[in-house]
């Protein structure tokens, strides 16, 4: 694991943890951490848990901490400026890529609760990077996902079904109208934070890149 600075859309420093493996050259993994106000950072433990998980799969994983948080240089926008960081991150994944393989990467993106959100508002600009995504806990209740239902991209959705913060039935209500192409996975009993659900989560991470 290597700590690294990454550049932000508007050249601010963007401090991550970066875990490049010995022989892989062609998958990648990228984690977005929650709510910075609200204590969200790169070492949130939904985000370690889903950066050992691609760890483990053999897939070179970054985690990062949003402008504002730690080391990382700038202020908080509520998701307008981070959203145009995640497109500065996802070029420079790419471009890690192109560096190291002539082949066409696949690209894996996770966000956790405002993660998702942020996610959200850069898909567009990112989409054709990204081989499957994974929103955990997303806040619809919280935040506007009025176009998660034109996202047509490979995807998983999990949600514990004991959320205090999104409760389920607001997920329930994003998914309606979603695509074919998204997964809905609930984590029955789970909270916000999958306290004492770890291993369920992690299974359904796995389970859904392996796919």
């Amino acid at each position: 694991m290597t700590e690294i600075f990454l550049k932000g859309y508007d050249g601010i420093n963007l401090q991550g943890n970066y875990f490049e493996q010995s022989t892989n050259i062609g998958s990648y993994a990228l984690i977005l951490h929650p709510h910075p106000v609200h204590g969200g950072t790169m070492d949130n433990k939904v985000v370690f848990l889903a950066y050992k998980v691609f760890k483990n799969l053999g897939v070179n994983v970054l985690r990062y901490n949003s402008r504002g948080v730690q080391k990382s240089g700038g202020e908080f926008t509520n998701g307008e400026l981070e959203s145009k960081d995640l497109i500065s991150v996802m070029n420079w994944i790419c471009e890690r890529a192109k560096a190291n393989s002539s082949i066409t990467p696949k690209i894996y993106v996770v966000g956790f609760s405002f993660g998702c959100y942020v996610l959200l508002k850069a898909f567009d600009s990112i989409k054709n990077m990204i081989d499957k995504f994974i929103m955990i806990a997303p806040p619809s209740n919280l935040f506007d996902f009025s176009t998660f239902s034109k996202i047509d991209t490979n995807g998983l959705i999990i949600q514990g079904t004991c959320d205090d913060i999104v409760p389920v039935q607001f997920t329930d209500e994003l998914l309606q109208n979603s695509s074919q192409n998204v997964l809905y996975k609930k984590i029955d009993r789970a909270g916000h934070f999958f306290l004492n659900h770890e291993s369920e989560l992690s299974d359904a991470i796995r389970d859904f890149i392996l796919k």
